[in-house]
């Protein structure tokens, strides 16, 4: 019996290795997927990173504090982990590593990608992509006071609890630039954005194909709020469960005491503001 179970565990010992052997050669079909993707992190402006990570969390924790720092992304990361929280301390832009081979951080989990909490965060040329739930929180961003920048190619798409929540406070600004895309969101209020906060778009940025469950499948702007329009920003194909008080597309932006100035985009369609509110400032000069 003691012989029968040493051969045992001898054979099992060489197949152990085996499979070891098979999963590392170079060239086996059998491949073991490591946590996160690659990340290199800069001083902004240097040419050298200073430090190589393979956690998005662990490479913003790098990032010196009141220095700008840059993170250059060199491959897809398929699972970030929890959210990325950016202190107040924190400036940091994040991009891929060519502008022409954009990359992708995907959250698969009951998390945003980021959680800003002051200072800046720039997205360029990268791509957030949450796991196309329908309901609960997912991907994007949480603006809880500071600004995120979005530029270049820098899309968010498939999250949930919007795109980009910037209602904690009237003191967060997202700003558009570029071909800058909010697109394929959803949220109860904002299925794109829901802004108590500023909301600044550029000419080339588009808030597209988003949904609301109740108000505003684009932009859901709550009382203080500050949109900033320029010629050419672009809101299409977005739906809300409450098309009132919208402007251009059923369900595009839905305003509540907000401040809208806008270069071209007709507010011709906007009806009268609900009971007891007014529009506070909105001009076309289109």
């Amino acid at each position: 019996m003691l012989r029968k179970k040493g051969l045992k565990s001898i054979i099992s010992l060489i197949l152990a290795f085996a499979m070891l052997f098979v999963i590392c050669t170079p060239g086996s079909n059998m491949k073991v997927r490591a946590a996160g993707g690659l990340y290199y992190v800069y001083i902004t402006g240097n040419s050298a990173p200073f430090a190589t990570k393979t956690l998005l969390a662990d490479a913003v924790a790098a990032c010196y504090s009141n220095v700008s720092c840059t993170i250059v992304v060199a491959m897809d990361d398929d699972d970030m982990g929890d959210a990325v929280q950016v202190w107040s301390d924190k400036k940091i832009t994040i991009k891929s590593q060519s502008a022409t081979d954009i990359k992708t951080i995907r959250q698969p989990n009951a998390a945003r990608h980021f959680a800003v909490h002051g200072n800046s965060l720039t997205l360029e040329n990268i791509i957030l992509e949450g796991a196309g739930v329908t309901s609960g929180v997912n991907g994007g961003l949480y603006l809880c006071c500071g600004d995120a920048t979005m530029k270049g190619g820098a899309v968010i798409q498939h999250c949930s609890g919007s795109g980009v929540d910037n209602s904690a406070n009237t003191w967060t600004a997202l700003h558009m630039w570029g071909n800058a895309t909010i697109r394929e969101n959803r949220g109860d209020y904002g299925g794109g954005v829901n802004c108590k906060g500023i909301l600044n778009m550029n000419d080339e940025a588009s808030i597209i194909n988003n949904y609301a469950e109740f108000d505003g499948g684009g932009v859901y702007a709550e009382s203080l709020s500050l949109i900033t329009a320029a010629s050419g920003a672009t809101f299409s194909g977005n739906i809300a469960g409450n098309g009132a008080y919208i402007m251009t597309d059923a369900g595009d932006i839905l305003t509540h005491d907000a401040k809208i100035a806008t270069s071209s985009i007709s507010l011709d369609t906007l009806p009268n503001p609900p009971a007891g509110h007014a529009w506070q400032y909105a001009y076309n000069n289109g």
